[in-house]
């Protein structure tokens, strides 16, 4: 979880939401305290370190989340459910936002909870969905894209597979102001308590695969 000391009181609402969902274990901590640089070349650094960090820890999948956020109560459950994700193994690229903040669709899934962006319009790092084989392609080419760590990820990403969007989104922004200068922006449909109607083939009690949860700085 990496945060920064001047947002303690983000990150504590942010932690208090998540246990209140079925995720049911803390998130990984690291702190940002770099104050030499650039706040832009700190948070995209930071990102890059988190990415590489989540993947020592060897799970097929990261869940890269920033610390403004209220979350669905429902959030495993509802990503061991979700279709894209489910067909997707660790070793083939997945890039998904569980966060729509407005961003535009080329293909819609309403029926499957979710739709396929168009990556130039794609923006935001609240909740992405990454797994191991994209982790590691950004890592290997992050400085062949410019701008902060969400644009380079999603436009490396579109390189080798489409961008996900979860409809609805599975997380809420808090509102807080872009510390950059940037504009406010939330979740055009957020529920904290939808739960996805599980398939009949099914086991409620299967389990999911391993999904390492990183939370960042929002910038």
């Amino acid at each position: 979880m990496l945060s920064a000391p001047q947002r303690v009181v983000l990150l504590r609402q942010t932690l208090r939401d998540l246990g209140r969902t079925d995720w049911a274990e803390p998130p990984r901590v690291y702190e940002d305290i770099d104050v030499s640089r650039s706040l832009q070349d700190r948070v995209v650094t930071a990102a890059y370190g988190l990415v590489r960090r989540a993947l020592a820890c060897h799970n097929d999948f990261i869940l890269f989340l920033e610390d403004d956020l209220r979350f669905n109560r429902h959030l495993r459950c509802n990503l061991q459910f979700w279709s894209p994700l489910r067909e997707i193994g660790p070793n083939e690229f997945f890039l998904a936002s569980l966060y729509d903040p407005g961003v535009r669709a080329v293909e819609y899934h309403r029926h499957e909870c979710y739709f396929i962006a168009d990556p130039t319009s794609a923006y935001g790092s609240q909740a992405l969905l990454l797994s191991s084989r994209t982790a590691q392609y950004i890592l290997a080419h992050w400085h062949e894209e410019n701008g902060f760590h969400d644009f380079r990820m999603f436009r490396l990403a579109a390189r080798h597979c489409p961008i996900h969007y979860h409809v609805p989104s599975l997380v809420q922004h808090l509102g807080c102001a872009n510390s950059v200068g940037g504009f406010v922006h939330c979740a055009q449909e957020f529920d904290p308590n939808w739960r996805v109607r599980q398939r009949l083939d099914m086991s409620v009690t299967e389990q999911p695969r391993g999904i390492a949860p990183v939370v960042p700085s929002s910038r």
